[in-house]
């Protein structure tokens, strides 16, 4: 994989993840905090879960250490505060994955997770991890917030791709 490929996935990323958070600000904190059936419980806990994931998988690769500590509500008192933290990590990320060369791309990093042995792996399946990962907790907020009347509608990256990514 190049270089260019990967940071359009990112890119995307952050475009779906923009989509989404501009209906899920919608929501009040009731609506928010709200039990339902989504995989982490509720709509901000899920929103929080999408990055910690991004935030944990980027430090994994950029700073070979994965973080001990995972984001929690108490860290967000409210949706701007998860926001801004979101929209700083997907910069960040975007901003990583742009300063790579293609050879790093393809090749492995080692990461020390907490408490556990080192572990190698290709860095573009962690990138690529972090966007499907991503992807799938997004669709299931979004099929929330559509019973709730306050659809992100499409975030699919062919739509990023027809309408937002740089033509060749």
């Amino acid at each position: 994989m190049k270089t260019s490929d990967l940071l359009t996935l990112v890119e995307y990323n952050r475009w779906a993840n923009q989509r989404l958070l501009r209906q899920v600000k919608k929501l009040s904190p009731e609506q928010l905090a709200a039990p339902c059936w989504l995989s982490q419980g509720n709509v901000m806990e899920t929103s929080i879960h999408i990055l910690d994931a991004s935030w944990y998988w980027r430090l994994a690769c950029q700073e070979g250490t994965a973080p001990a500590e995972r984001l929690s509500a108490e860290r967000y008192p409210n949706l701007d505060a998860l926001w801004g933290s979101w929209t700083e990590e997907d910069a960040r990320l975007v901003d990583y994955v742009g300063s790579l060369s293609d050879a790093a791309v393809e090749g492995q990093i080692e990461f020390t997770p907490p408490r556990a042995r080192p572990r190698r792996m290709i860095l573009w399946h962690i990138i690529v991890h972090i966007v499907n990962h991503g992807s799938h907790h997004r669709a299931e907020v979004g099929l929330y917030l559509n019973t709730l009347g306050k659809s992100p509608r499409d975030m699919d990256f062919i739509l990023y791709m027809a309408k937002y990514a740089h033509k060749a």
